[in-house]
């Protein structure tokens, strides 16, 4: 009997030395294995940066550019266009939605005990997060979720960011033509074409001018001329591109007697730095500052005002050259009869008014820009979506002990929801906060970059960050709650 107990247990050893012995070959073979795939790796890794580095060390690719041949479509671009007009409706209506939401719950959860459980978890994590609660997050937590949603805080920043950019792009240019349209009397303009603009060439004869003048003036109606031209201003060692504003019969100080192309006496915006008395030339024509003037730059160009006759002879080098426009102080009927009667010879010109005027100038630069920085607002607010869905995602499988306890104690999958719903609310609501005050205090530094730049951050601007905040938070919570059970597994976690 003992011998044969002897002989189980014996076997039992083998048995086990065995499985043992077979459990220690199968560690060391994956070991193996895993070494060895790990040393291929590695190898191509080194094969990658030694191929990285003789391409660049070449230089075969200092001019090449991977892409593709994408034909323009002026239904993408009129969409892209107008696309910070339906966030700026979309901001100015989720943002107040928002916190309308946030604040009937507060109050709804004075007197409903589940509602004030949504309150409560929504503004605080499930399980203990490590950090100190101070004044700070307390009144965070009283108020909003707790924190501050750096990632979405800066997507709203991007947003409002962006859209101040292409505002100002689109209608700053249009700052030196109210400027000048101040100088002029009236606000209807005879120019060559309908499109006329400051960044197209117009030209209309002086003999036609001539004649509109007569005509004009036999009516009791004030007209003036003006030139335009784009060229350099240079002072102090620096060169800038210039926007030239020719003014016909200028007062002092620029009345230019004729004399010379010698020092010519200008207005220059106050932006350029330059004093005056300072000599600086003017497509390297020398000119004198004899005054300084506002609001006639745009952006990129250095706002000069100049007597017309002086642009004339001493920059365009016709004395007789056309002029950009004339201004008629009259109703826009009576400047195309004027017209009409003048235009004997038949010339190719038209009447238009001064916003005519304008809006062709904001089309261009809006055709030019605003797809582009709308293209960035969009992305800002895909940011602040992803991020705050990745941010709901972690704080899920953070919390998902808790939150299982709590659902398999029968809470409904409804409130779980509505929690994380009102935190993405209350996220979105303060990243719409600080992101545009972080907006509002650094777009006006764009100024750094370009001169004539004036970016800020006004109400189209505020309310595109609050669509990117509240719409991207709100919507990036819902994406990753529309089935909390994926990660919340009461029967596994509750185990």
């Amino acid at each position: 009997m003992t011998s044969e107990n002897d002989e189980n247990i014996h076997h039992s050893v083998d048995s086990s030395l065995d499985a043992g012995l077979q459990m220690v070959d199968a560690f060391e073979s994956e070991y193996n294995r895993q070494n060895r795939l790990r040393g291929i790796v590695g190898l191509g890794f080194v094969a990658a940066a030694s191929t990285a580095a003789v391409v660049v060390g070449s230089g075969v690719l200092d001019k090449s550019h991977l892409g593709y041949d994408v034909p323009f479509n002026e239904g993408v671009q009129n969409v892209l266009t107008h696309i910070d007009d339906g966030l700026s409706v979309a901001g100015a209506i989720s943002f107040p939605l928002a916190l309308a939401g946030i604040g009937i719950v507060k109050v709804r959860a004075r007197s409903s005990q589940p509602t004030q459980s949504i309150d409560r978890r929504s503004s605080q994590e499930l399980s203990d997060d490590g950090k100190r609660v101070g004044t700070i997050r307390k009144g965070l937590r009283a108020t909003v979720a707790g924190g501050v949603p750096i990632i979405a805080s800066g997507g709203v920043l991007l947003g409002s960011l962006t859209t101040a950019i292409g505002t100002e792009i689109t209608d700053g240019p249009t700052r030196p033509i109210r400027a000048f349209g101040e100088q002029m009397p009236g606000n209807i303009y005879l120019v060559q074409h309908e499109g006329a603009m400051p960044m197209q060439d117009s030209y209309v004869s002086r003999d036609l001018i001539d004649s509109v003048t007569s005509i004009a003036a036999d009516r009791n109606i004030t007209t003036r001329s003006l030139d335009r031209g784009l060229g350099d201003i240079t002072f102090n060692g620096h060169t800038r591109t210039a926007l030239f504003l020719g003014l016909q019969n200028p007062i002092e100080p620029i009345k230019w007697d004729s004399s010379s192309c010698q020092n010519i006496p200008v207005l220059v915006d106050e932006t350029a730095g330059t004093k005056v008395g300072d000599t600086i030339k003017l497509n390297d024509t020398p000119a004198v500052v004899a005054g300084l003037s506002k609001d006639i730059s745009a952006i990129n160009r250095v706002g000069v005002v100049i007597d017309a006759d002086a642009m004339a002879a001493c920059h365009k080098k016709n004395a007789n050259h056309p002029y950009h426009l004339t201004s008629l102080d009259t109703d826009l009927q009576t400047g195309r009869d004027i017209l009409k009667q003048a235009n004997i010879n038949g010339e190719i010109a038209t009447v238009i008014s001064e916003d005519r005027y304008i809006q062709n100038s904001e089309k261009f630069w809006r055709s030019n820009v605003k797809p582009i920085t709308n293209l960035l607002a969009l992305v800002s607010g895909g940011v602040a979506l992803l991020s705050m869905s990745g941010i709901m995602a972690s704080r899920l499988i953070r919390n998902r002990r808790e939150w299982a306890a709590k659902l398999a104690s029968g809470e409904s999958d409804a409130h779980m929801r509505s929690t994380e719903m009102l935190r993405g609310a209350k996220d979105g609501v303060m990243a719409s906060v600080v992101g545009t005050a972080l907006a509002t205090a650094t777009t006006p530094l764009t100024g750094l970059t370009e001169s004539g730049m004036f970016a800020a951050v006004g109400y189209k601007e505020m309310t595109v960050g609050w669509a990117v905040g509240t719409i991207g938070s709100v919507f990036g919570s819902a994406i990753r709650v529309l089935r909390p059970r994926k990660v919340i597994k009461p029967n596994e976690y509750t185990r």
